[in-house]
């Protein structure tokens, strides 16, 4: 039972900061700011002013007399957490509010109390590139897996923890015993490194408050109003995060959109927004309509198209706007003359006075952004790819930061191995490797080992000096961690003598790796004149947690080259949303079921709907694919387009539509059939998306379907070996899941597929 908390402190009439907390809202927002008690769902569409709900309500709470400290908002990038910041800040009421991500929220909530989880405070939060080293340790004493089946096994281990499954109940479940052996190994090693990886920061919150009374108390009493951004991205370790701190008060605002539901790959459940009524029944809804951002034509694309979905709660989304003109529709020989097309558009528009960082290039799939960098450098567009290797994540930066991380927490073994010999100081892999030996019989770190280093036996005397040395280098940099974090990268950088080895190189690239420590000198001191009080720890903490979106430069005047995932949050006066074609969008890893093809289709949704003034959709008639080229029939959601909102771009002479979809007539007479098809050769088999063409869907011929079991090696030869996920259907429909050791995960017919046991 959810109870409401009274509350007798509110003030009477509205006065001056309230009408201008409320003047420019319109009656939904109104409503959704000034609903202060009880729980509350926000159905925010695309483009309808959210984030100004949000700041409003966090602001009008204030001036209702709620303490600052009582009120918790979650959002998920530190973009947004900074800008909610900075806009309660502007309205005249007293900050104090947190406002931040799910996970720096978590790392607050643990620091304290890391003891209840086996940890120290002092505890590091290890990346993406930290757990693969780890993980990569563990998997070369096990003989069922091995290297190639790494992005496997840190899934299945990741979606565990996501649904707040510990090693002993996915035992129970049945999983297999080398996953359930895999995945204790590493949460020790985790715990021998002092250290958690994202997940284990929700999954350990979770857990405090479910089953740790004194815990959860202490935290239901500070946050007594929580409100949560993009409610429908959540995962379960976060559903269980909101309900347990607003169950008792039952104060909490949830505020997202189902339309925009796109991350079930990493976990996301979109039934928690859905079901929100049921956690919660005495919830008041309020959907906000009014879209503020896009064209009545863009809008009305992009409202048709998501009505195919069922998953989802129904409202109708207006504009004030003007009509402007049509959706420009690009269909082009190839990939790499769509992205030719793309290039011409973005400079005729930049001459018309379009700024480049108001134009945006989206698409399905990393992969894609190849032909649009050769592209785009070769017309010398200036371009920023988002989602790429990051600043943070370069090899001259991380190498700095490992030093700092060992300063901070002296039992990180992943950042002391990456460091130990870097710059080169005469400690071989040979050295390395019996000290890690050591530590791991002695159940200790590799710090103590290397203390130690003097009493291994084996051990050559001049690795045993330049471990010394090493020692002695630690020493002196302890003595600048109480000064400004930039003092601190600058004496690294200085004591390790890590610019001298790459002046040394000789080589240009090296040149370039100087100018980004000088940045992150820089960064550092950004850092500590916003933050004098939280030192190294929150410096490092930051970097770790930053998002590919919170990376992002919005003032560079570059386009930006993204994928839809990436681009959910912003907005551009012009997009162009490439690729448009079955097995691109929707992908054909996500075609086999409606749940599947739902998502793909919000994945669009989102893309649509960042457009502001134009927005151009194009597709390629045929495709590289794996070495190969292959016919590329339009995306099936182009069908559910309305045809009276696109219109041809200059490439096509003529749009029509058919009862099942869009059939392009090109200016070239042998470059397409009526049909919009273009000749080419099939891509691999096993893996072709659906076909337009009917005569593409009649097999030459059938053939018996070997059997294969889960967990079996197998080779396919396109995509080369792989292992057997999951196996779905018998007979000509049987399916197989395969992880392949590019690490892609794709579901094959088995018996096109002509999969061999390995």
């Amino acid at each position: 039972m959810i109870m409401i908390e009274p509350r007798t402190d509110r003030l009477s009439g509205r006065g001056e900061l309230e009408m201008k907390l409320l003047e420019d809202l319109n009656p939904s927002q109104v409503e959704a700011v000034t609903h202060v008690d009880g729980p509350l769902l926000v159905i925010a569409g695309a483009g309808t002013g959210k984030t100004r709900v949000i700041t409003r309500r966090i602001a009008y709470m204030i001036h209702e007399g709620i303490a600052p400290w009582n009120i918790l908002a979650i959002t998920f990038t530190k973009k947004a957490a900074g800008e909610m910041k900075e806009r309660v800040a502007q309205l005249g009421v007293a900050t104090g509010a947190w406002v931040s991500t799910f996970h720096s929220m978590c790392v607050q909530m643990l620091r304290p109390f890391a003891d209840l989880v086996g940890l120290r405070a002092s505890f590091t939060i290890y990346d993406a590139d930290d757990q693969k080293k780890l993980y990569k340790q563990i998997l070369q004493g096990q003989r069922e897996f091995d290297e190639k089946d790494l992005s496997l096994v840190m899934s299945v281990i990741s979606r565990a923890k996501n649904e707040l499954v510990s090693p002993s109940l996915l035992e129970e479940r049945g999983e297999n015993p080398a996953f359930v052996g895999i995945y204790r190994a590493y949460q020790a090693a985790l715990r021998k490194a002092n250290a958690m990886d994202f997940d284990d920061l929700l999954y350990y919150v979770a857990k405090l408050l479910l089953e740790n009374e004194d815990y959860r108390r202490h935290w239901t009493d500070r946050f007594r109003y929580v409100l949560v951004d993009e409610y429908q991205d959540t995962n379960h370790a976060q559903y269980v995060i909101v309900r347990e701190l607003a169950k008792e008060r039952g104060n909490v605002c949830a505020t997202g959109d189902p339309d925009q539901a796109i991350y079930t790959w990493r976990g996301a459940d979109i039934r928690n927004i859905l079901d929100f009524e049921h956690d919660f029944p005495n919830a008041k809804v309020v959907k906000l309509e009014r879209n503020y951002r896009s064209t009545k034509t863009i809008l009305r694309a992009a409202s048709e198209m998501i009505r195919n979905n069922t998953e989802r709660k129904e409202r109708e989304l207006y504009t004030d706007k003007v009509e402007t003109e049509p959706i420009k529709l690009l269909v082009c020989r190839d990939d790499e003359e769509e992205a030719e097309h793309i290039a011409a558009e973005v400079l005729r528009l930049q001459e018309d006075g379009v700024e480049l960082r108001d134009m945006a290039v989206f698409y399905r799939t990393n992969a894609q952004s190849r032909v649009f960098e050769k592209v785009f450098s070769g017309h010398r567009i200036p371009y920023v790819l988002i989602g790429a290797v990051g600043f943070y994540e370069r090899k001259e930066v991380k190498d700095i930061l490992a030093y700092l991380r060992v300063l901070v927490n002296d039992s990180d073994n992943v950042s002391l191995a990456r460091i130990l010999n870097v710059p080169p100081r005469g400690i071989g892999n040979t050295s390395i490797s019996r000290l890690e030996t050591w530590a791991e019989a002695h159940g200790t770190s590799l710090l103590t080992a290397v203390r130690e280093a003097e009493t291994i036996q084996g051990m050559p005397a001049r690795a045993k000096q330049s471990l010394r040395e090493f020692l002695s280098l630690l020493d002196q940099l302890r003595t600048f961690t109480q000064k400004p974090v930039a003092d601190l990268v600058e004496a690294t950088i200085k004591n390790t003598r890590y610019v001298e080895m790459l002046e040394a190189s000789g080589k240009p690239e090296d040149m370039d790796r100087i100018d980004n420590l000088e940045e992150l000198q820089r960064a550092a001191a950004i850092y500590d004149a916003a933050n004098p009080e939280r030192g190294l720890a929150g410096f490092l903490e930051d970097i770790t947690l930053l998002s590919d979106v919170d990376k992002y430069d919005e003032n560079a005047n570059a386009v930006p080259l993204m994928t839809l995932h990436c681009a959910k949050g912003l907005e551009f006066r012009v997009v162009f949303l490439s690729g448009l074609v079955d097995g691109l969008l929707p992908h054909y890893n996500s075609m086999e079921t409606q749940a599947e093809i739902e998502e793909e289709r919000r994945l669009c949704y989102v893309g649509m709907t960042r457009a502001k003034e134009k927005l151009y959709l194009t597709y390629p008639l045929e495709r590289s694919f794996w070495g190969a080229s292959r016919c590329s029939g339009p995306s099936r959601f182009l069908s559910e387009i309305p045809p009276d909102t696109i219109t041809p771009g200059r490439r096509v002479t003529r749009v029509r539509r058919t009862s099942r979809r869009w059939n392009v007539d090109g200016d070239d007479e042998d470059e397409a059939d009526r049909s919009g098809r273009h000749p080419g050769e099939r891509g691999a088999a096993g893996a072709e998306p659906p076909q337009t063409d009917a005569r593409a869907r009649t097999p030459s011929r059938s053939r018996q379907v070997s059997g294969f079991s889960p967990g079996e090696r197998v080779n396919h030869n396109t995509f080369g070996p792989g292992r057997v996920v999951q196996l779905e259907g018998s007979g000509e429909q049987a399916k197989a899941i395969v992880r392949f050791d590019d690490g892609y995960e794709r579901k094959l017919m088995l018996k096109y597929a002509n999969l061999t046991k390995i």
